[in-house]
């Protein structure tokens, strides 16, 4: 009888539980009959709705990447303006350079271009004046100058070379010398005259060169003496001549 009834509780049990899982397939079953289908307005409004959220991404990676450019372009002006910055402080600093206190004096600037240059006209300046070589001949050294204040206690000195002769053939000569010498010091200076072919059997001037320096104040009004030497080494008029030698004092007059 215990085995009987074992056997009846396992039946009604199976039954509860298959009627409990079929009373569940049909209500789902009844709610799915009953669900309304889709429209297709709805269906529209999903596919806007769809149109809209990838608008909407599509709008967002926009923002980022006109952001990112915009920043890019901040950071592009402002390393130009910092290597502006670093440019106008070199160019400042040479300015400086530039301006600082002249030396006492400078090295000649001289070409053979400028030697064979047509005669300029003869230097200009709050001083200037003359001197020449004295060879007992027609050939000798003029040297010109012309001395103007700085805006500090300098004077600046320019200086042009000629020789006067007649008729003369002469080679280049790269020995020439000027000496300038003051009350503290003596300095001199190498520079270099081309070929002179002159011709013509009448006197005249032929331009050689020219240069410049500067001395302070004190040392000009006390007189700076110059010294040209020109090695001729040859003969004119019939007496040999190994330099040509022109001395003056530079100074206020």
């Amino acid at each position: 009888m215990k085995k009987i009834k074992i056997v009846l509780t396992v039946l009604l049990s199976a039954l509860l539980i298959i009627s409990m899982t079929g009373c569940s397939l049909m209500n789902e079953i009844d709610d799915r009959l009953h669900e309304p289908p889709k429209t297709e307005e709805s269906q529209e409004d999903e596919a806007s709705q769809e149109k809209t959220a990838e608008e909407s991404k599509q709008e967002s990676s926009e923002t980022q990447t006109s952001s990112a450019a915009e920043s890019s372009k901040q950071e592009e002006s402002s390393k130009a303006e910092e290597s502006s910055k670093e440019e106008s402080s070199k160019a400042e600093e040479s300015s400086k350079e530039e301006s600082s206190e002249p030396e006492e004096s400078s090295e000649p600037e001289e070409s053979e271009e400028e030697s064979k240059a047509e005669t300029p006209a003869a230097p200009l300046g709050q001083y200037s004046g003359e001197f020449s070589s004295d060879t007992e001949t027609a050939l000798n050294v003029v040297v010109k100058w012309a001395a103007t204040q700085n805006q500090d206690t300098f004077y600046t000195i320019s200086v042009q070379f000629y020789l006067e002769c007649y008729s003369l053939e002469a080679g280049p000569r790269h020995d020439n010398v000027m000496t300038v010498k003051t009350s503290k010091q003596e300095k001199e200076y190498y520079f270099d005259t081309g070929d002179i072919s002159k011709e013509e059997d009448e006197f005249s001037e032929i331009y050689m060169g020219k240069t410049s320096f500067s001395v302070p104040e004190s040392e000009f009004k006390s007189g700076v003496e110059i010294t040209v030497e020109w090695p001729f080494r040859g003969t004119y008029s019939d007496k040999e001549i190994e330099i040509v030698k022109a001395v003056g004092v530079v100074k206020p007059n």
